[in-house]
């Protein structure tokens, strides 16, 4: 006599795991018969393990015995399960999955990450309110059972007063009107000035030319001579950088044309290069006055004799002495001249006082001058009171200069 039995085995699912179930199994009861087919495994759940079904299995006689059941196909990540009673079966496809959220019915069930279990969703969660977050640096429990930095803006400090719940984060800002300027956007939470620019004493400043902020907040270039270039300060037109100042060297005695070169006593700088000053004249390499200078008397080759003075440009007798308010002055030897004390800067204010190359002869005195520039037009106060103590703005014809201390313009 034959007998079907079937019987099958299901395996309950949890909340966020599946088990599939086994198919029946045939056996044989008695008599010569063929041997009993294993039963089937049933078919994994997503994330689940299949359970195979029983083996077969001979009852008495000449029946062979059972096969064993084939292995349940996992699901995702699952692992096939062996039939009872016979060989293991081999795994389904599917390969191993991820770990998921782990089913609880308690704390007990869980373990770190997430030490809690949210009974009413049977599953292990970082948290279950706010107390559970203490020390992780992220004091709130959100809905999703994480700890987070804020679930809405009452907990969020002054710095940072928006909630961001898209990732439960405390941000400076939502949108470009939460940004105190409106030169601000708002950029990933964070209110920040457009590519260029800084954030510089409460306002974008684009720091590439801003002469108060060159190249950096707080960097200012100097307004009388400098320019906020390319983000560093450079000398104004017309000027040029000698060790650490801009300085004119068209007109400057102390850098004439380049940054070391200096002009004689007897010179001024124009256009960059050394030249006589004004009322002297270049005879065979020496500036010279000739009107005054017997050396030179009216031309680069007459010179006055011992007994002569030079006035005028011509020679006369010594015996008469200078005319005109002019002081007769040795200059070379017994060669004898008749000077301006009160303008010459050879002999200014007496015979032997030399103005210095960056000096004007004045009411019969040396007095400091400097180039104005780059200021075109007097007065030119700002650069006239750094150059110069007491300063006075003049326009000498070849350029403006500052005199020091001086009485008046020459």
């Amino acid at each position: 006599m034959k007998q079907m039995l079937s019987w099958a085995l299901c395996v309950s699912a949890l909340s966020m795991t599946a088990w599939g179930c086994g198919s029946s199994n045939e056996f044989q009861m008695s008599g010569t018969g063929s041997p009993a087919t294993g039963g089937g495994a049933g078919s994994a759940g997503s994330g689940g393990t299949g359970v195979a079904g029983s083996a077969g299995f001979a009852d008495s006689g000449t029946g062979a015995v059972g096969g064993s059941g084939s292995a349940g196909v996992s699901g995702t990540g699952g692992t096939g399960v062996a039939g009872s009673g016979g060989s293991a079966g081999s795994a389904g496809s599917g390969g191993t999955g991820s770990a998921g959220v782990t089913a609880c019915s308690s704390s007990g069930d869980c373990s770190p990450p997430t030490p809690n279990c949210d009974t009413a969703k049977e599953f292990c969660v970082e948290c279950l309110d706010n107390a559970n977050c203490a020390g992780t640096g992220s004091p709130i429990c959100a809905p999703t059972g994480q700890c987070v930095g804020c679930i809405d803006n009452s907990t969020c400090p002054g710095g940072q007063p928006y909630c961001d719940i898209g990732v439960y984060r405390c941000v400076e800002c939502l949108t470009d009107a939460n940004c105190p300027d409106a030169s601000l956007a708002c950029l990933q939470g964070q209110c920040r000035c457009a590519a260029g620019t800084s954030w510089c004493n409460g306002s974008c400043i684009d720091t590439t030319s801003d002469p108060d902020n060159c190249g950096g907040c707080g960097n200012q270039c100097d307004p009388d001579y400098e320019v906020c270039s390319s983000g560093d300060c450079a000398c104004k037109g017309g000027l040029t950088m000698c060790n650490g100042q801009c300085q004119d060297l068209q007109n400057n005695p102390l850098r004439c044309g380049g940054c070391d070169t200096q002009c004689g006593d007897a010179e001024v700088c124009s256009s960059g290069t050394c030249a006589c000053r004004p009322g002297l004249t270049d005879c065979n390499g020496n500036c010279v006055d000739m009107q005054s200078d017997p050396r030179f008397c009216g031309d680069c080759n007459t010179e006055c004799g011992t007994d002569q003075l030079c006035q005028d440009g011509s020679c006369a007798s010594a015996s008469g002495g200078c005319d005109g308010g002019l002081e007769a002055c040795q200059v070379s030897g017994d060669l004898m001249g008749c000077f301006d004390l009160e303008t010459s800067a050879l002999h200014c204010g007496d015979c032997d006082q030399v103005c210095a190359n960056d000096e004007l002869c004045i009411d019969g005195s040396c007095y400091t001058y400097r180039p104005a520039s780059p200021c075109t037009t007097c007065p030119c106060d700002s650069i006239c009171n750094e150059l110069a103590n007491n300063p006075r703005c003049c326009d000498v014809g070849a350029g403006l200069i500052c005199l020091e201390d001086a009485p008046a313009c020459p």
